[in-house]
């Protein structure tokens, strides 16, 4: 079980970084030579989609029993999605905010950390009510609509960051 997410993770790390990298540098050369860091997030609906259809796989299969192989690759796509967004999300805060990215990656983690511990506290209850199946349902959605705000981070992050840029030099002034 464990070969689907490691697979997954090499091909969501050479999506999420190299190939991002190479389409950024076209992007960019389309723009006037004008890199933008949300020039990123133009690429991120294939591994949100991906990851939503791994989780939804994973469940069915997984829940109806089904041969082991087929939850391990519905595993491989989210695992390649969720390589993938991570390196292109982690990118695009160290491009947007290289003064506060100590500042930022500590957040990250107190948040992750903070889920992943009510994590097992409620999704007890919550397969009491719900099928395996139903549950992979609901997280492949709620998955696809967070990471589908990209979109709008791609469209109008440029105006956010610059509405937010005395606010972000005066927070980093305070850091150093």
């Amino acid at each position: 079980m464990s070969a689907g997410p490691l697979v997954g993770s090499v091909f969501g790390s050479l999506y999420g970084g190299p190939l991002v990298d190479w389409a950024v540098v076209r992007f960019a050369k389309r723009n006037g030579g004008i890199y933008e860091p949300e020039m990123r997030l133009w690429l991120m609906p294939l591994p949100a989609l991906a990851m939503s259809a791994g989780l939804v796989m994973f469940g069915i299969t997984a829940d109806r029993g089904m041969h082991y192989i087929l939850p391990s690759i519905g595993i491989a796509l989210s695992a390649y999605g969720f390589g993938a967004i991570s390196d292109m999300t982690f990118t695009l805060i160290i491009d947007s905010f290289p003064n506060l990215v100590a500042q930022t990656f500590v957040t990250i983690s107190f948040f992750r950390n903070a889920l992943s511990i009510a994590g097992p506290f409620s999704i007890t209850s919550w397969m009491e009510v719900m099928s395996i199946s139903s549950i992979s349902i609901v997280a492949a959605a709620i998955s696809l609509g967070i990471h589908l705000l990209g979109i709008p981070v791609a469209i109008w992050g440029k105006n956010i960051r610059t509405s937010l840029a005395t606010r972000y030099h005066h927070l980093s002034d305070k850091s150093t």
